[in-house]
């Protein structure tokens, strides 16, 4: 099913983009926008399903928070929860070098080299993408460029 809505929502946005009545720097902004959410909401559900996988025991990230918030632990509400998996999904992703702990476990290790491997690609992606739309070309400045080489091709006959 996520995936199903992931593939829709994508399909959508390259309907909205052939929309001329849309800007495409807004549109652009609200899509990565998105992804950074979704994204954050998967590796925080992903780290929460690891350490539920150990039993939320020491050898998991949940024990760091149980340490550094008092309040926090395993039969907290299930709001409290995610509100937790997504700072932690925003914390890898935003590369804050895991202020909260090292992974404890090969297998958190193992998730947190993918979720590094996302954070450099989505890092790219909105980069390449939003910079693209910023530094756009100025129309005059082009059509003199082109004049000038006919010019200089001319000048060299």
């Amino acid at each position: 099913r996520y995936v199903l809505r992931i593939w829709r929502l994508n399909a959508y946005f390259r309907s909205m983009e052939l929309n001329l009545q849309v800007p495409v720097r807004i549109l652009q902004a609200v899509k990565f926008s998105l992804i950074i959410l979704i994204s954050s909401h998967t590796v925080g559900c992903v780290f929460f399903f690891l350490a539920r996988l150990f039993n939320f025991d020491s050898s998991t990230w949940v024990s760091d928070f149980e340490q550094l918030l008092p309040l926090y632990s395993s039969e907290s509400p299930l709001a409290t929860h995610y509100l937790i998996c997504v700072y932690k999904g925003f914390n890898a992703l935003s590369n804050l070098a895991y202020d909260l702990g090292m992974p404890k476990s090969s297998v958190e290790m193992l998730w947190s080299l993918v979720v590094m491997g996302v954070q450099v690609y989505l890092s790219a992606l909105i980069l390449g993408t939003l910079l693209h739309y910023l530094v756009s070309k100025d129309p005059m400045a082009e059509e003199h460029h082109l004049r000038m080489e006919d010019l200089r091709s001319f000048m060299q006959l």
